[in-house]
């Protein structure tokens, strides 16, 4: 795992901590930690995300203990919350390790694993217990059943919520299905381990609702009665049906394959160095937050590339890359990445889970389709970091090859950038490739190849990809290139003789020969002194 594959914070959390908001969803559920406590939420259309009952255990010590460490953990490659606590039971060290996700690949299943490591040498007990749901004030109408057979739990109940923007009410009607936990006590030997899984799966629906006058829940809504409605009978027996078939004992594995391969297609900046670039971290993390908050058809894992996107390069938009701490921040950066994409002709409704990175890859960079080409209009006057692109698809020219592309940025503005492409594939059609002046137009192909970039004036895309070579040959014969290349070469010679007057070199050579003479006879007279005055000889000496 990478420095920027996964984030740590303690809890509570000090002053010099990351600061986020543990998260796992897939769009239709979301599960969060509000520092230790467990919040889980379903996913409105109107009105965002509606927190619900937990389908999650909670754990007691039964032996005296104190908590010694506790922290969380997002691993955003795999798509995972993990809250790990140590304890010190009779100065014996115990990790608890709870995993939490919603599962990628089926919207309305969730998964709490536990696992405990007790290095005593003695065992110890653990009491669990699923939450309370008579202590959750906003669920009303709630209706607990344990099955006959007795591997299922079925909670249900009807969620009010607040009005939105339109001022409209809604109610929430869900069924939460459990798989059984066999014994309410985990008993871990000594100097051993022991594990724990809870399935579950969760299905709603959402009815909207004009505002109607506030009735305050009286005891009898909750008294645990039987709800005779049909749809909650109907939610019920599909959430039974989802979860009997389903093994909780390979979900993770599938959910952690499928989290691989969205991160497939993706983004990786070089270092932190550039203020005006997101960090590393930032940008895994703005992509995980958008990937596990998206819902769209998650079941096809299509890789088709998105064609749409006329908009500005994301990478120095500093709105779009911010770290959200809580569930509210959280909705507001995805509704401003959700209204960037609608504004730029791609929204994201339609899309599945593998096919967002695609537009992720296209945002940041500004890579654009246009006129059977993929140009990548980004500014390289700002940059300054390397930017990576892997994996982007290339099924616009009717290709099923995925190209690799890494910019590499220097510090002198004069000198040129350096692009390198690799197309991975079977290579039909010919893909053909050109830097920004488009000089040289070559075939790409599995070695990687190395393009220089001149800034041109005005700024032209830095790339230009297509399976037409005469189009590509076109661009670099336009009028509208060969004035920006003209312009670009006489900024460069202006820049290299750094506009200095004849009147300066010839001030420059007459200071230098004044020195050197200068010198010389300060020399030469220090010659003399040494030799002193020769005495004469004479008939009288």
């Amino acid at each position: 795992m990478g420095l920027s594959d996964a984030i740590i914070k303690k809890i509570p959390a000090s002053s010099t901590e990351n600061r986020f908001f543990p998260f796992s969803g897939n769009g239709k559920l979301g599960f969060g930690l509000d520092k230790d406590k467990k919040q889980f939420y379903l996913k409105t259309d109107t009105h965002g995300y509606i927190q619900s009952f937990a389908p999650t255990l909670d754990l007691k010590i039964q032996e005296s203990h104190i908590v010694e460490e506790k922290a969380v953990i997002m691993n955003l490659k795999a798509g995972l919350v993990i809250l790990a606590t140590v304890f010190d039971v009779e100065q014996s060290c115990v990790l608890v390790e709870e995993t939490f996700f919603a599962h990628r690949l089926h919207s309305g299943l969730f998964q709490h694993v536990i696992k405990v490591k007790n290095s005593g040498p003695f065992s110890i007990d653990l009491e669990l217990s699923t939450a309370d749901v008579k202590k959750l004030k906003k669920i009303e109408k709630i209706h607990t059943a344990h099955h006959t057979n007795g591997h299922l739990a079925t909670i249900s109940g009807e969620i009010k919520t607040k009005r939105n923007k339109e001022n409209k009410e809604g109610l929430v009607k869900f069924t939460s299905v459990l798989s059984s936990v066999d014994n309410r006590v985990l008993k871990v030997p000594q100097k051993g381990e022991k594990s724990m899984k809870l399935l579950s799966y969760t299905d709603f629906i959402f009815l909207e609702q004009e505002p109607q006058e506030v009735v305050p829940p009286t005891n009898k809504t909750r008294t645990g009665r039987d709800v005779k409605d049909t749809d909650i009978i109907a939610l019920t027996e599909k959430s039974n049906t989802m979860l009997k078939s389903l093994s909780k004992d390979h979900v993770q594995d599938q959910h952690v394959k499928a989290w691989s391969e969205i991160w497939t297609t993706g983004i990786s900046i070089s270092s932190d160095s550039d203020p005006n670039s997101p960090s590393p971290l930032h940008v895994n993390l703005t992509q995980y937050y958008l990937y596990t908050t998206h819902s769209g058809n998650s079941t096809k894992k299509s890789t088709k590339s998105v064609n749409c996107y006329t908009g500005p390069p994301t990478l120095h938009y500093p709105k779009h890359w911010v770290v959200p701490t809580s569930l509210s921040s959280l909705s507001s950066l995805m509704q401003l990445w959700e209204d960037f994409f609608t504004r730029n002709n791609c929204p994201i409704s339609s899309l599945t889970a593998f096919s967002l990175p695609q537009l992720m890859v296209l945002t940041i960079v500004g890579l654009h389709y246009h006129n059977k080409q993929l140009q990548m209009a980004l500014n390289p006057l700002n940059l300054r970091t390397n930017i990576s692109l892997r994996h982007v698809s290339l099924d616009y020219f009717h290709s099923q090859d995925q190209f690799d592309l890494k910019v590499l940025v220097t510090n002198i503005k004069t000198e040129p950038y350096q692009i390198y492409v690799m197309n991975n594939g079977k290579h039909s059609p010919k893909i053909f490739g050109c830097g920004s002046a488009c000089e040289h137009v070559v075939e790409l192909g599995s070695s990687r190849l190395k393009f220089v970039i001149h800034p041109t004036d005005p700024v032209t895309p830095l790339f230009y990809i297509s399976s037409n070579r005469t189009l590509l040959e076109k661009i670099h014969h336009s009028d509208f290139m060969r004035k920006a290349i003209h312009s670009a070469k006489e900024i460069k010679a202006t820049a290299h003789h750094h506009q200095l007057s004849p009147k300066f070199w010839i001030s420059v050579v007459v200071l230098i020969v004044s020195f050197h003479v200068i010198v010389l006879k300060m020399i030469y007279n220090e010659c003399r002194k040494g030799r002193g005055t020769v005495p004469r000889r004479g008939p009288y000496s």
